[in-house]
C-alpha cells in the first residue's frame, strides 16, 4: 500500500512539473528546476555557499510552491563560463 501511494504521489507530482513547464511557455529541458541540494552538487560546493550567492545575487532563485528552485540551464551557463 505504501509503494502505491508513493507511486501515486510520484505521479502527480509529475504532472505538476509539466503543466509548470507548459505554464511557463518555455522549452522543457530549459525549464528543468533544481533544488539547492542538486546546484551545490553540480558547483562542488556546500548548500550554504549556494545561499550566500542568493543572497549576494550570484543566482537568481525563484519560489515555487515553497521551494527555492533553480533553472538548470543557468547553472549550466555558470558552469561553463567558470563561474561556479
Amino acid at each position: 500500500m505504501e509503494n502505491q501511494l508513493h507511486q501515486y504521489l510520484e505521479t502527480r507530482f509529475q504532472e505538476l512539473e509539466n503543466k509548470l513547464s507548459k505554464f511557463l511557455g518555455e522549452k522543457t529541458n530549459q525549464n528543468e528546476w533544481l533544488t539547492t541540494s542538486q546546484v551545490a552538487k553540480m558547483c562542488s560546493v556546500s548548500q550554504r555557499t549556494i545561499y550566500n550567492w542568493n543572497v549576494n545575487g550570484t543566482l537568481e532563485p525563484k519560489r515555487i510552491s515553497g521551494k527555492i528552485l533553480y533553472k538548470r540551464q543557468t547553472i549550466e551557463d555558470m558552469l561553463n563560463n567558470k563561474n561556479c
